[in-house]
This record gives structure tokens, C-alpha cells and sequence, in this order.
């Protein structure tokens, strides 16, 4: 099974300057070991929260999860 992690990120960029974003972590229970990290995909702490709640909650299969994410950023249009 693969439990998704929110990963708070701090970034400084040229053009808008400091920022925090979060990332989405994905580890396999079993092993421990970490499947797949990707990094900067939101920028509003609550949204990353309920989606990483409802991934874990729908158990998420992780060759989904990249999809999931475009579909999220759609709806949200962060």
C-alpha cells in the first residue's frame, strides 16, 4: 500500500521571490521506502491537505497519482 506525505518546501525564485509550496511524497507501508517525491505542486496549504487526505483515504493507486494531480491543479486552477 502507498501512503502519500505532504512536504512543505521553501523556494526562492528570481522573479516573484520567497515562497513556501508543498510537495507530495509517496512511500510503499511496507518497506518504507520511498516511491516517488514531487515537488512544488501546491501553493495553498488546506487544498494540499484535503487532497493528500483523499488520496490516502481512496488508497490511490501511484500510477495514478501524476494524473490525479493534473486533474486537481485543473479544478483548482492553482
Amino acid at each position: 500500500m502507498i501512503i502519500y506525505q505532504l512536504i512543505e518546501e521553501k523556494h526562492n525564485n528570481d522573479i516573484i521571490g520567497n515562497y513556501t509550496s508543498f510537495g507530495v511524497n509517496a512511500v510503499d507501508s511496507f518497506s518504507g521506502k520511498n516511491c516517488v517525491y514531487i515537488e512544488d505542486v501546491f501553493t495553498d496549504a488546506k487544498t494540499a491537505e484535503e487532497c493528500i487526505a483523499l488520496f490516502n483515504e481512496e488508497q490511490l493507486d501511484l500510477i495514478h497519482l501524476e494524473e490525479a494531480i493534473e486533474d486537481i491543479l485543473h479544478l483548482y486552477r492553482l
